[in-house]
């Protein structure tokens, strides 16, 4: 073979074209299976993380609408709720219907809040607590929303019923102010559908997300008061409301200063006492 020969036959071998691949080795071929196996490995790896991060993201994400924590309780919007046509509080049945609106109370949002606290948080000073002096009073927002409810329906109540009115116009209309102020503070974009009925219906069986009623009831318990409103036609004229303030749980640190101020013995816990349902 020439010099030419040979230099062209050279380029051929580089180019594979004439000469036969050569047999892996068994080192080679262990590397090689070592490699695949990794390399399987990671892929399997990556595919579990990607289906772990993705619902990850979907139970604990906080996107515009979810929304970040709320500032005190740290309640996020978690819970679906339908707006509903007929329920509990809206039914023919007038008897149940007063009964669940009687039982719905606003005691549990009378909070008592370390000083400390409501200076971390900003908050103006409440009206001092009477069992401990570290701590002022406040009422949740969602809970004064509940109280003005109530009396609105007690008020409709009354009227259904041709009996005299519990409450002045004057509290109504605040209770009416207040609910709408409330209203246009939280400004709820959310489109509800429209129906071609002569009978209002629009956004029925919809569905949006809440933050947790329970979760927020929980945290008022963990700072309660010892509140409960009681019979608000006789005790609101009474020139001091200290009698509001003794129905602390039975495992309260407050009870033996309870029971010294109202003379009751060891035995006593306020919460034996009948609670006044005014409807």
């Amino acid at each position: 073979m020439t010099e030419e020969e040979q230099r062209y036959a050279l380029l051929r071998d580089e180019d594979g074209d004439s000469t036969p691949e050569r047999p892996m080795i068994g080192v080679e071929r262990s590397i090689y299976k070592l490699v695949s196996i990794i390399l399987a490995f990671l892929l399997l790896l990556s595919t579990v993380l990607n289906i772990y991060f993705i619902n990850w993201s979907t139970n604990n994400s906080h996107s515009n609408f979810v929304g970040k924590p709320s500032e005190y309780a740290g309640l996020v919007q978690e819970v679906w709720l339908p707006w509903e046509d007929k329920t509990e509080y809206n039914n023919e049945n007038f008897t149940a219907m007063d009964r669940k609106w009687g039982e719905l109370r606003a005691d549990n949002g009378i909070i008592a809040l370390p000083k400390t606290y409501a200076a971390e948080h900003g908050l103006r000073r409440g009206c001092a607590f009477p069992w401990d002096s570290s701590k002022d009073i406040y009422l949740l927002n969602g809970y004064h929303g509940i109280h003005c409810l109530s009396q609105l329906y007690l008020t409709l109540k009354e009227y259904r019923d041709d009996l005299p009115q519990s409450h002045t116009f004057e509290h109504s209309t605040h209770c009416l102010d207040w609910l709408r102020n409330d209203v246009m503070c939280r400004a709820d974009d959310t489109p509800l559908y429209t129906t071609n009925s002569r009978i209002p219906a629009n956004g029925i069986g919809q569905v949006r997300k809440c933050r947790n009623w329970s979760k927020l009831e929980s945290w008022a318990k963990e700072h309660t008061a010892c509140y409960r409103y009681g019979n608000f036609v006789a005790e609101d004229k009474l020139d001091s409301q200290i009698g509001r303030f003794k129905y602390c749980p039975a495992d309260s640190p407050y009870l033996p200063k309870i029971r010294e101020h109202f003379g009751k013995g060891d035995d006593w816990f306020p919460a034996d006492e009948e609670i006044y349902i005014p409807f």
